[in-house]
């Protein structure tokens, strides 16, 4: 018998006596966004987004102001991927359409046309 553990729990080892420090991250990103945003954008290595359509924490607006901004003409063959259906722990909601994209996102870039990644209802695109 398969027994299946949860993805992500913050209940386990105490966790949740930490969640709060878990988001102190954000501090320092405010503080370095910018400048850390204009170097992601300058440098020539490529970038792949993954972003879920459905994602309430960090709605799709944030990924789509960072394409726009910094990495649609950008050199390095960049590229933004959305999965209709997953919210912001996308590897958990969709962890197939995740690797399909993981595994889209290492052929050569320049091998990809714009659309879904797969002709079925759901693909990532």
């Amino acid at each position: 018998m398969i027994r299946r553990s949860r993805p992500f729990t913050f209940g386990h080892d105490s966790g949740v006596k930490v969640l709060h420090e878990t988001i102190q991250y954000l501090v320092g990103r405010s503080k370095e966004e910018q400048r850390w945003l204009a170097e992601l954008g300058e440098d020539s290595f490529p970038v792949t987004v993954i972003w879920g359509l459905c994602d309430t924490v960090a709605p799709p607006r944030i990924a789509s102001y960072v394409w726009d901004q910094y990495l649609m003409l950008k050199p390095g063959g960049n590229r933004l991927y959305i999965i209709p259906d997953a919210n912001h722990y996308l590897q958990v909601d969709r962890l197939d359409a995740f690797v399909q994209v993981l595994l889209h996102a290492l052929q050569p870039a320049d091998d990809h046309r714009p659309g879904t990644v797969e002709a079925e209802p759901g693909a990532p695109c």
